[in-house]
C-alpha cells in the first residue's frame, strides 16, 4: 500500500480550515478596530476584555487585546461572534 503524502497532507488541512468572514465583514470589522470604535464601543459598556473573551469564545483577554491594538485578526466563527458584539455594542443594544 501506498500514500500520496501531499495528497493527505492538503486534505487534513482543508478539512480543519476554519471559515471566514465575507469581504463585507471582515472590511466592517477591520474598520471597527482601525478607528478604534471596537474598543471604545466594550469601555463604554464596561465590559472587561475577559467578559469578551468568554462571550466570542477567545482563550485569553490578551487575544481581545491584541484584536484591538490590531497586533492580531479574528478569524473563523470568533471573528462573526466579535463582530456581532461590537456592532450591537456600537449600536446601543447592549449594556
Amino acid at each position: 500500500m501506498s500514500y500520496d503524502c501531499h495528497a493527505l497532507m492538503m486534505e487534513r488541512m482543508t478539512a480543519t480550515k476554519t471559515p471566514q468572514l465575507p469581504a463585507r465583514d471582515r472590511s466592517r470589522l477591520r474598520e471597527l478596530i482601525v478607528s478604534g470604535a471596537a474598543r471604545l464601543a466594550r469601555e463604554r459598556a464596561g465590559l472587561t476584555l475577559a467578559e469578551v473573551a468568554a462571550e466570542v469564545g477567545a482563550p485569553y483577554d490578551s487575544t481581545i487585546s491584541r484584536w484591538e491594538r490590531g497586533e492580531r485578526r479574528p478569524t473563523g466563527p470568533q471573528a462573526a461572534k466579535y463582530l456581532a458584539l461590537i456592532d450591537d455594542l456600537v449600536a446601543g443594544r447592549l449594556r
